[in-house]
């Protein structure tokens, strides 16, 4: 013996939504009636973590030209490295003087030897950092006579 629903109201409702293929007016169709049966979760064991694989990081063409400059302005500023994260004034003024002698290396046909995000890659710094320290170098040479000094020494 079989037993059948009574044609509710919402009958209409669970046809289009059947139709539509929505998923959250069928379960609420089928909770009124009574023979909503949530879904079964199987229990899955967590998956397991991939080893981080370490990278080379990326080498740049004439890299050791950019990073001796970088340490000759270091040097002639009495600071250890300029590629930390300090934002300090001497590190800002001393880092600005790097990039600068840096970007005015050319190629021959008068292009820039590095580009913003190749010189930023030497800084471990994003492009942007770069041309905002590259842009705001005039600033720097009026703040202090240092930037000047050590500019002009090492140009």
């Amino acid at each position: 013996m079989q037993e059948t629903c009574e044609p509710l109201k919402s009958d209409v409702v669970y046809e289009r939504a059947m139709k539509m293929g929505s998923l959250n007016l069928l379960r609420s169709v089928e909770k009124a009636r009574g023979i909503y049966r949530p879904p079964v979760e199987y229990h899955q064991p967590p998956k397991p973590k991939a080893k981080a694989v370490r990278t080379a990081p990326r080498r740049i063409p004439g890299e050791a030209l950019g990073v001796g400059i970088i340490r000759m302005v270091a040097e002639a500023f009495g600071l250890d490295d300029l590629r930390g994260r300090s934002r300090e004034r001497e590190f800002v003024h001393a880092r600005a003087v790097a990039i600068q002698l840096i970007r005015e290396i050319k190629w021959g046909d008068g292009r820039p030897r590095f580009s913003f995000p190749q010189i930023g890659a030497m800084f471990h710094r994003d492009h942007s950092t770069v041309i905002h320290s590259y842009e705001n170098f005039p600033i720097y040479c009026k703040q202090s006579a240092d930037v000047v000094a050590v500019y002009e020494a090492l140009r």
